[in-house]
């Protein structure tokens, strides 16, 4: 996806300012520009993804692909911003390989765990393969709040966020979870 142009000036200037040492008194402004632009990147893909996903416009790519490269890659995705939160993460190996598609199979492995990320304030984050016969189950856990069993089904729907009645942006959207469902369908 190709970002929009005033998203991709801010973002630009931004590294350019990093690249140079900030004065003290500058450091944590240019640090929030950067926070912000993550932030509005990830709202812009997000939207783009769901309005994708409405229109029928993702074309699937199914092949057969060694699940440890897909674990790597979240690993290396994934393990900066968990221990930024003082959390273990932790991508277990596995040997198997899937029939998918590797792009929208990392999307939605991407969306549950910034999900487990965004909501567990301490402890453990884990991902792990669990084969059945020929089947490969993808877990990620978490010892994050955990999700009440009346709300189980309402995650799934856009915006919908557990204890944000006031759509707080800095929780998210609330759309990660309504990708994964759609994208779940799209890949049956």
């Amino acid at each position: 996806m190709s970002i929009p142009e005033p998203l991709q000036v801010l973002t630009t200037h931004t590294d350019m300012l990093g690249m140079q040492e900030p004065r003290p008194e500058t450091a944590a402004s240019l640090e929030q520009l950067r926070i912000a632009g993550r932030t509005m990147r990830s709202i812009v893909d997000m939207l783009v993804d769901i309005t994708r996903l409405e229109t029928g416009d993702i074309p699937r790519d199914i092949r057969v692909f060694p699940v440890s490269l897909l674990l790597e890659e979240l690993r290396k995705q994934h393990t900066l911003p968990a221990t930024e939160k003082n959390l273990s993460f932790r991508v277990n190996n596995c040997d198997r390989h899937v029939r998918s598609d590797y792009n929208l199979l990392r999307l939605i492995l991407q969306n549950l765990i910034s999900n487990a990320i965004r909501y567990t304030d301490s402890g453990t984050i884990e991902v792990n393969c669990i084969a059945r016969d020929d089947m490969l189950r993808i877990a990620v856990t978490d010892t994050g709040i955990g999700i009440p069993d009346t709300e189980r089904q309402m995650i799934f729907e856009e915006f919908y966020q557990i204890d944000n009645p006031h759509r707080d942006r800095q929780q998210g959207l609330g759309l990660g979870l309504a990708i994964v469902k759609r994208l779940t369908h799209l890949l049956d």
